[in-house]
């Protein structure tokens, strides 16, 4: 069949190779079952076991081949009424002795030297492919009744597309059976069972191999906490990667560990009916902590809310006493080192009601522990909410911290626009001595990669899913390792590139200011951030010193040294400014204003009350008296503010009037004022040195407006990538 032609392959050539493919199994099937690993007396031109000699091959050809395969497979089944009452189990061992049901004189001597099993006692199977001929070992998938075998590169194929292609097992098993055969899979036996269980033991074996578990006596049923997970390799770690000198190092805060803590409320798990039956190979191994460890610590620990010192409501506290009565898992929370993104061991932690502080402060306890951090290295935690979260810390854990440990907090740059103004001086990363220049987001690439495996883990039991975790988790950790050496030489050089452009900025810039008021603000900073972590609210000198809109407003009140009439002048020209406002926003209401907004304005007109009853008591204290008091009316300059507010509302407003019954609103009621003409005296000199102070505040208020809007666009949007 092998020199016949694609042409020359009719239908019946198929039915007739067909045939005798089947006769020809059938005959190995009578060799190995029939006889019962008794091979004296055979006659290979019997037909009742060989054939009737007519089809392509013959009995002692048949014979000849199965001889070449008899050393490596299993002994036939022992027909032996005795053995069933004897215990004896079919393939351990033959009458002979050697433990295959084979006579010593059919294996020849080539074939001794070839193992019968590996160091786990995998059987060898010599395996015939369209590569060659190999010599394997087998996995199987029962150790009772072994029917099912899965090559080991299978296995590692499956474990490579579940970590890069994001594949489940489901899947995998699919893409088997549609390989297997393109029509009819129904056909083919349902494996995905065996095959998802294989999966998970080849993962765990693979796991306490990396360990080396083949080398030392520690129970694999019992790995130490953390002990098959990796870590980074470049982080500082007393016994590891540190000399034993390094206490004495003058650069002391190069070895701080510095975690980065967030939480993911995509990495949920739906409810599931026997959580009893799971069977669980990595509780508290890996990158997720001992369960029953978690739900003790849990179980005791303290929950202090608070709103100090950031009074902002954030995400992660509105979701902290959410829960689902679909999950029993709402989401994950982890810690990463800042500076290379790697996992940190035992600190894969489940949220079973939100994002709370206990949560947190278990798997910051265990990244200490994880990872040996010496209380003279000290760590800092960047956190979403750190402002809030490290208030009560010391309260709540305080007993658990390793003695002398100081904890530093910290905000990452995300974020820390979204607090109030003060939470950006002290817990920005940016004014923390030592901290240097890190991702205080980079959790959330990590868990970008993660997400993808989330709706695979969602309906996995949770051994399966807390496995599947662990994976990735390990995985990424893994390829940061391969990179770490082009990784770090690339950020060499950045950062020597960084230090230069920012000595250069810092030289021009401190040419701009005397040496007397560097000297100043080099003590200042100096002794704030000695400070720091006693009182974080001493960084606040770091915030510029710019009067709010509420002091330049008494800026402009009249000086207490002032002349009566100086005072009722400046008062009357901060009313005048006042009513300027209010009428703006009215006109700015259009039509049909917003109901809200309405209820706004209404109440600006309220503030004005009080000011014009203290304007008449300074016009009194003055000796100020009306000239000729006349009716108000709209002046020229109103009369354009209104063409101006049409074309904003696109609509005609009509012009407001005035009747005898009307009051008058007090936006709009006439001050006494020289410039006006309804005061005695001639005053306006005094009006016009009170106006170009009035102008001087505003124009110094527009040169700080614009040298901000300039710095942000210089040094943050153009500059950004």
């Amino acid at each position: 069949m092998d020199d016949m032609a694609p042409g020359d392959m009719h239908p019946t050539n198929w039915e007739q190779e067909s045939q005798e493919d089947a006769a020809y199994l059938e005959v190995l099937n009578n060799l190995w079952q029939a006889k019962a690993g008794t091979w004296d007396g055979v006659n290979p031109s019997d037909p009742a076991i060989f054939g009737d000699g007519e089809d392509d091959f013959d009995g002692q050809e048949a014979h000849d081949e199965f001889l070449e395969f008899e050393p490596y497979l299993p002994a036939p089944t022992n027909h032996n009424p005795d053995s069933a009452s004897t215990g004896h189990i079919p393939g351990t061992a033959g009458n002979d002795g050697t433990g295959t049901g084979i006579p010593p004189a059919s294996i020849n001597q080539e074939d001794r030297t070839l193992p019968q099993t590996d160091a786990l006692n995998n059987t060898y199977v010599r395996i015939v492919h369209t590569n060659g001929i190999h010599h394997l070992a087998m996995v199987a998938s029962s150790f009772t009744c072994i029917r099912t075998l899965f090559l080991l590169a299978l296995l590692d194929y499956f474990r490579l597309c579940n970590l890069e292609l994001k594949a489940s097992a489901y899947q995998f098993d699919q893409l088997l059976r549609r390989l297997t055969l393109l029509i009819g899979t129904a056909d083919i036996p349902n494996l995905y069972h065996e095959f998802r269980r294989m999966g998970r033991l080849w993962q765990w074996m693979k796991k306490l191999k990396w360990a080396g578990y083949g080398h030392n006596q520690q129970d694999p049923m019992q790995p130490p906490p953390g002990s098959l997970a990796n870590f980074c390799p470049a982080c500082p770690q007393p016994g590891i990667n540190l000399p034993d000198d390094w206490k004495d190092d003058e650069n002391g805060f190069a070895f701080q560990h510095i975690f980065v803590a967030d939480g993911n409320f995509k990495a949920d798990h739906v409810r599931q009916k026997s959580a009893q039956d799971d069977v669980w190979l990595l509780d508290g191994a890996g990158m997720a902590p001992n369960r029953a460890e978690y739900l003790e610590f849990l179980r005791t620990a303290i929950e202090r809310l608070t709103k100090a010192p950031c009074e902002n409501t954030f995400r992660a506290i509105m979701n902290a006493l959410l829960s689902s009565k679909a999950c029993d898992i709402t989401g994950l929370v982890a810690l990463v080192c800042a500076r290379h993104g790697f996992y940190v061991p035992n600190t894969l932690v489940d949220l079973f009601k939100g994002e709370q502080q206990k949560n947190v402060d278990f798997a910051f306890l265990k990244a200490l522990e994880s990872t040996r951090v010496d209380p003279q290295q000290g760590v800092m935690l960047i956190y979403d909410i750190a402002c809030q979260y490290s208030v009560h810390l010391r309260d709540r854990i305080r007993h658990l911290l390793p003695v002398g440990l100081q904890v530093d907090r910290a905000i990452n740059h995300f974020h820390v626009h979204a607090h109030k103004d003060e939470c950006y001086f002290r817990y920005t990363t940016t004014f923390i001595p030592g901290a240097g220049i890190v991702k205080g987001q980079i959790l959330e690439s990590n868990w970008s990669i993660l997400n993808k495996i989330s709706p695979t883990a969602r309906t996995a039991t949770l051994a399966h899913r807390t496995e599947m975790l662990n994976n990735h988790a390990c995985d990424s950790n893994h390829k940061k390792t391969l990179a770490m050496t082009a990784t770090l030489c690339s950020r060499s050089l950045d950062a020597k590139a960084m230090v230069a452009q920012t000595d250069k900025y810092y030289a021009e810039l401190s040419a701009t200011v005397d040496s007397q008021t560097m000297n100043t603000w080099e003590n200042e900073v100096l002794g704030v951030e000695a400070m720091r972590l006693a009182n974080v609210k001493a960084m606040d000198v770091y915030a510029a010193r710019v009067p709010d809109r509420q002091q330049q407003i008494l800026a402009l009140a009249p000086a207490p040294s002032a002349s009566p009439v100086q005072q009722w002048i400046e008062f009357s020209l901060m009313i005048e400014e006042k009513q300027i406002d209010i009428q703006d926003k009215v006109r700015r209401l259009g039509s049909v204003p917003w109901e809200d907004k309405v209820h706004i304005i209404e109440q600006l007109p309220e503030a004005l009350a009080p000011l014009l009853v203290k304007l008449k008591q300074l016009k009194e204290a003055a000796e100020i008296t009306d000239k000729c008091p006349e009716m108000p009316s709209i002046d020229e300059d109103e009369a354009e503010f209104d063409e101006a507010a049409e074309e904003i509302s696109g609509e005609e407003t009509p012009a407001p009037t005035l009747s005898s019954t009307d009051m008058i609103p007090v936006e709009r009621q006439q001050l006494s004022l020289p410039s006006n003409g309804n005061v005695g005296g001639d005053l306006k000199h005094v009006e016009i040195l009170a106006r170009k102070k009035q102008a001087h505040a505003h124009l110094n208020r527009l040169r700080e407006l614009v040298a901000d809007i300039s710095f942000q666009y210089s040094h943050v949007i153009r500059a950004a990538p």
